[in-house]
């Protein structure tokens, strides 16, 4: 995928200009990775998907009570489930869903400890904007003895949003410590999707089936990250 090229070449030169800059200026560099579980906020998202994963990856500089990070996450909203042939009084069936909606993003973001003791651990608060993108994908299919049904949508969006954080520090190390986060992010965007719905009966000859387009207008993309991860001050 080309955006995820451009999110790599990004990180990585922002990661050398970060490390060559921190003696001239007396910060300290850091990278740290969270795996996240995600869950929707938008009543529309919630109809068709479920909680999911996904992680996010960060690398930045810490000055004093402050830091500043180019980030990279990665979500993923799904919900699967499979069933088939199963019997009932009317004969066998098949039933299947697969549906997931993913969502990547390249954000900067900056950081204050809100509270901090002699150990080191501190309570911290981030604000983050940057450029999403939505891969939107649905598909379910019923078919029985004398009839069938298929739907799909599909549908990919690029879009700013911006996410808060708050979350807590615990070294466990000189140079490393335990991060865990609490993450909102408010992704507004309006998503246009293609789809196909299809649909067959043995007693017509005719089967149904047409393609159009839908709109989702006022879409909130983003939901809750929780996530427990590692920092490493370089």
């Amino acid at each position: 995928m080309k955006f995820g090229k451009y999110i790599s070449v990004g990180l990585l030169v922002f990661a050398e200009m970060t490390f060559r800059s921190s003696a001239a200026f007396c910060v300290t560099p850091y990278i740290d990775f969270t795996p996240v579980l995600v869950m929707p906020q938008d009543d529309q998202v919630n109809d068709s998907f479920g909680n999911g994963y996904g992680f996010i990856a960060d690398c930045g500089i810490i000055k004093d009570h402050f830091s500043f990070a180019l980030g990279f996450s990665y979500r993923s909203y799904f919900d699967r489930r499979y069933y088939d042939n199963y019997y009932r009084d009317y004969g066998n069936w098949h039933l299947s869903n697969m549906v997931y909606l993913s969502l990547y993003n390249l954000n900067l973001s900056v950081r204050g400890d809100l509270i901090e003791n002699r150990s080191g651990t501190s309570i911290f608060g981030a604000f983050g904007a940057g450029i999403y993108f939505s891969d939107w994908d649905l598909k379910k299919a019923a078919f029985y003895e004398n009839h069938g049904y298929l739907y799909t949508e599909t549908g990919q969006r690029k879009f700013p949003g911006f996410e808060f954080q708050l979350g807590f520090e615990i070294p466990i190390d000189t140079k490393i410590s335990i991060r865990s986060s609490l993450n909102y992010s408010h992704l507004l965007t309006d998503i246009r999707v293609k789809a196909r719905e299809y649909r067959y009966h043995a007693d017509d000859p005719n089967p149904y089936d047409v393609e159009f387009t839908k709109e989702y207008r006022g879409i909130n993309l983003g939901g809750k990250l929780l996530g427990i991860g590692l920092i490493y001050r370089l």
